[in-house]
């Protein structure tokens, strides 16, 4: 599920592409960008990305901070 606002959220399960497949981490090498004009969400580079890398993008979840992030073995971060 990828909340946009209060009022709009996506759910990937539903007419989702293999997007819905990327992972959360507190240091990415991608980003969301919301067009808000055609409703699209676009999943973006922010660095250069090698062959064979995971693609990543941070969730910024505002949840129940139930899940412990698992994007290295020091992280801190609760989901």
């Amino acid at each position: 599920m990828f909340r946009v606002n209060r009022a709009w959220s996506r759910d990937a399960h539903v007419g989702g592409n293999n997007a819905r497949f990327i992972n959360h981490s507190c240091r990415p090498n991608c980003y969301s960008y919301v067009d808000a004009k055609t409703r699209t969400i676009w999943i973006r580079a922010g660095k250069r990305i090698e062959a064979g890398d995971e693609l990543t993008y941070d969730y910024n979840t505002e949840g129940d901070k139930s899940i412990s992030c698992r994007c290295r073995p020091d992280c801190k971060t609760r989901l």
